[in-house]
């Protein structure tokens, strides 16, 4: 089992021995191919992370549900309900992706704190052919 999430530190210490790999927009296709090569014929599993709120909890993010959605969507494999969720909003978001990023929760904050390039980057597809991991506990 494979977990994916933008904050690959974290859940490599919560996966113990199993691989984890970060993935978002930018990387899907590289980390659809390396989880793919690592899980062989097991099953990988896919965490959309969310966003730290103020008071220390999560909450869902787009991004992270489209970022998770590209990646599925390159696997061409069979997948659970949950999955083809994912996978069928990245989809369906198609040419949208960089707007709804932009008009989300996540987005907005980033821009009204001073980053709008991050946000502007965010949406930018398959620009980097390496994954981020795999990342195993120390």
């Amino acid at each position: 089992m494979i977990f994916f999430a933008p904050t690959g530190s974290r859940l490599s210490l919560a996966g113990g021995d199993t691989p984890v790999l970060t993935g978002c927009l930018r990387n899907a296709p590289a980390v659809a191919q390396n989880a793919r090569l690592i899980a062989g014929e097991s099953d990988i599993a896919m965490v959309p992370w969310g966003e730290g709120s103020p008071d220390g909890s999560l909450r869902p993010a787009i991004e992270d549900l489209l970022g998770a959605g590209a990646i599925i969507h390159r696997f061409g494999l069979p997948c659970s309900p949950e999955s083809r969720v994912a996978r069928d909003a990245y989809r369906a978001a198609n040419i949208a992706v960089a707007a709804l990023i932009r008009a989300s929760v996540s987005g907005r904050e980033l821009i009204d704190g001073g980053f709008l390039e991050d946000v502007e980057i965010a949406p930018e597809e398959s620009v980097s052919a390496r994954s981020a991991g795999p990342y195993r506990a120390a």
